[in-house]
């Protein structure tokens, strides 16, 4: 059934809104957030609506023809005669219910309060295991508390911080950039997530689908590349739905660990796409699991890059990423342009590479 598929990948900044914005005002919040929307090209099937804020650069359709990939239906948001389809969304907000509500589109999500509790990493950390002296921090004396009591390298974390942003490198005590985090974290009543730092070995997510009717359906599994800050470089999907064959025990263990809190979230109101992130680091000498570092009640670039691949590549191995460069292949526009005529140019891009299937991942993964 064909759907209007909109990529708001403003969804975290939403989450801390403490009034709604307009939807089509959101998008303005940041370039990155206007380059993004078009995602929604990458994931939808020939016969959906792709909607947008504004248009891609000229060649944009022909660099995505060119691999391929089928181009959706596509409108502005701005269009007096949009489709009473069901809208599809990266993530369910208040602006997608209001926009959906006004121009009488069939749209419905969970309650905004249970969207926000099950996105944030307070979330995550309550429900499932922590990492060895981890902590939640309310307030300034139970910050110098933990600082007292943890040797090494720690990381601090906001609760809806997004791909490493968010996020703060303690190497000595209290610093400055520290503190500022810390209190504005505060003011808006949310904790801060304290962590030891750690060496990563293999960053992994999987990808989930909850309804209505109580279903929990697996998508698959990706593997990701992060930088030291924990910020998103790749996303490499094999077509053995692995994370290569050492770490098969960890995979599984993954799965057993996050069942139970998927079906919770299922039977407290979720319904959606879910992507769940885990690591494998070296405790000592030895690679131990952190089963669920952080849950995404959305959509993620995870489930971009499964998508794309499943559809388009489903005997190869893909790499997909996103980064400054050259911008002549890019899965995004390299501009946009609004009605009136104001061209955005974006810095980045996002670049897909194809892989021969018996290529090893680690190869392109380093």
């Amino acid at each position: 059934m064909a759907k209007i598929r909109i990529a708001n990948t403003q969804f975290e900044w939403e989450l801390e809104q403490k009034s709604s914005p307009s939807l089509e005002a959101s998008f303005n919040i940041h370039p990155i957030y206007l380059q993004l929307q078009f995602l929604s090209y990458l994931y939808s099937e020939k016969t959906d609506v792709a909607l947008t804020t504004i248009l891609p650069d000229p060649d944009y359709r022909k660099r995505l023809q060119k691999l391929g990939i089928e181009i959706p239906q596509t409108e502005l948001f701005s269009s007096k005669n949009l489709p009473k389809l069901e809208i599809d969304c990266w993530g369910m907000t208040l602006c997608i219910s209001n926009f959906a509500e006004k121009h009488q589109i069939p749209f419905s999500m969970p309650t905004w309060s249970s969207m926000k509790e099950f996105n944030s990493k307070e979330f995550s950390f309550t429900n499932a295991d922590k990492l060895e002296g981890a902590r939640l921090l309310h307030n300034e004396k139970e910050a110098i508390d933990w600082l007292e009591n943890t040797k090494g390298p720690r990381v601090l974390k906001s609760v809806y911080g997004l791909s490493g942003r968010g996020h703060f490198l303690l190497r000595s005590g209290l610093e400055p950039q520290a503190k500022f985090l810390l209190e504005r974290q505060w003011k808006l009543n949310n904790p801060v997530i304290a962590e030891p730092w750690v060496e990563r070995v293999l960053d992994f997510s999987t990808q989930w689908i909850l309804t209505k009717q109580g279903a929990i359906t697996y998508l698959g599994v990706t593997l990701c590349k992060n930088d030291q800050r924990g910020s998103y470089k790749k996303t490499i999907v094999l077509p053995t739905d692995s994370i290569g064959e050492e770490y098969a025990i960890h995979l599984e263990e993954h799965k057993k660990k996050v069942e139970p809190i998927l079906i919770l979230m299922n039977k407290n109101g979720f319904f959606g796409p879910v992507g769940i992130d885990a690591m494998i680091y070296k405790k000592g000498n030895i690679e131990t699991l952190h089963p669920i570092v952080e849950i995404n009640a959305r959509k993620t670039m995870g489930s971009v890059a499964l998508t794309i691949q499943r559809t388009y590549f489903p005997e190869k191995m893909i790499a997909m990423s996103y980064e400054n460069g050259l911008q002549e292949a890019s899965l995004l526009p390299n501009f946009g342009v609004n009605l009136e005529g104001k061209i955005t140019s974006f810095s980045k891009a996002l670049y897909l590479q194809i892989h021969s299937g018996n290529k090893s991942w680690k190869d392109v993964y380093n």
